[in-house]
């Protein structure tokens, strides 16, 4: 492989991306960069539950002063210095995200879906962020009205390619596979 592929993976909570990139980095070596991951050092550094409220909040109010896609250039500057020929940008939410990205040669966008009920069960299983454990199906429902969340569809209307997470983890990365050796033809 001479290029490099750079994989955009957009999708809902919960729909399985991180999974998703948990195997395409163990099989194929990809690195992998996340949207949200200097929005979560910088609410931890101010002292801030890590709640998805926080998280909105704190992107929302950086993003308003400092420019639609400032983390958008943060993660096109990742993809530029990453070594690896294979490169996950995780967590694609807005349109500005895509559209640096976008301009990136060997850039691919990739839709991750899920049924809400299944996104619901799984979100309170991984308790990845404060009070994840105890979201019932109604506060679940409410976060999906956040901008961060409403936004994901036009963004996912974008997309090449599209993964249904919906079934097992061996069908999950069956079509993993099957996506690799398209991008790598």
């Amino acid at each position: 492989m001479s290029k490099k592929i750079i994989i955009g993976l957009v999708g809902q909570i919960a729909c399985g991306k991180d999974t998703a990139v948990d195997y395409l980095v163990k099989t194929y070596g990809a690195g992998t960069h996340r949207f949200s991951e200097s929005m979560f050092d910088c609410v931890i550094r101010l002292g801030l539950e890590t709640t998805r409220e926080n998280l909105v909040a704190f992107s929302e109010i950086t993003r308003t002063q400092f420019g639609q896609d400032l983390f958008a250039n943060i993660i096109v500057k990742d993809c530029l210095g990453d070594p690896n020929e294979i490169i996950i940008a995780n967590g694609i939410r807005r349109m500005p995200d895509i559209e640096g990205l976008g301009k990136l040669d060997g850039f691919h966008l990739i839709h991750i879906t899920a049924p809400a009920r299944t996104r619901h069960e799984r979100i309170i299983q991984r308790g990845e962020k404060d009070c994840e454990k105890d979201l019932t199906w109604e506060q679940f429902q409410e976060q999906a009205l956040l901008p961060t969340e409403t936004s994901i569809k036009e963004v996912a209307n974008h997309a090449k390619h599209i993964v249904d997470n919906s079934g097992s983890f061996e069908d999950l990365y069956r079509q993993l596979d099957e996506l690799m050796t398209k991008l790598q033809a």
